[in-house]
């Protein structure tokens, strides 16, 4: 029985994640190159701090492209550089909520929840726009952890369906 074994959905979704993340980064790059080379840069591109942004990012384009090489290609690094991004992105997603850092700072500094309605406007570090972290009431607040959790969360599922489904185990075991 030699049936052919297809590319799971969890490897699909993967590499369409990976995909919107390396145009994003080949398109960022460039524009911050540019932005270095122009005749009036708005920050200083030799300082280190600018140089390390740049090879980071520059890495985490190459680690990008290997992990889709790999997934492309049945590889186990390809799997598990995937699993690795996946679970980063769920960490870093779920302390950067603002609602969440609401109800952390309420549970460190006991004290209760601001009484409904809360107005709450903070602007976002290096950029114009602002977001709010109020309610109006709690049921409210409620849904914005839930709308705020769940696509890390869904990245974490997706992480685990890549390490212990069975069609991804067939499909990475293939080659051995």
């Amino acid at each position: 029985m030699n049936d052919p074994i297809y590319r799971p959905p969890s490897v699909w979704i993967t590499q369409v994640l990976l995909v919107l993340c390396l145009i994003s980064l080949a398109i960022a790059l460039p524009i911050a190159l540019f932005q270095c080379s122009s005749a009036d840069p708005p920050f200083n591109c030799s300082s280190p701090l600018a140089i390390h942004a740049l090879l980071t990012g520059f890495f985490t384009f190459v680690m990008l492209f290997l992990t889709f090489w790999g997934l492309q290609k049945r590889k186990r690094y390809g799997k598990w550089l995937a699993v690795s991004f996946l679970i980063g992105g769920m960490v870093t997603a779920i302390p950067k909520s603002p609602s969440l850092q609401l109800i952390y700072r309420s549970i460190v500094q006991w004290r209760p929840l601001p009484t409904p309605p809360y107005e709450c406007w903070q602007k976002e570090p290096l950029s114009i726009s602002s977001y709010s972290c109020g309610y109006s009431s709690y049921p409210e607040l409620v849904i914005r952890i839930i709308s705020e959790i769940l696509p890390a969360l869904l990245l974490g599922f997706l992480a685990f369906q890549l390490l212990y489904s069975p069609a991804a185990k067939l499909f990475f075991h293939k080659n051995d």
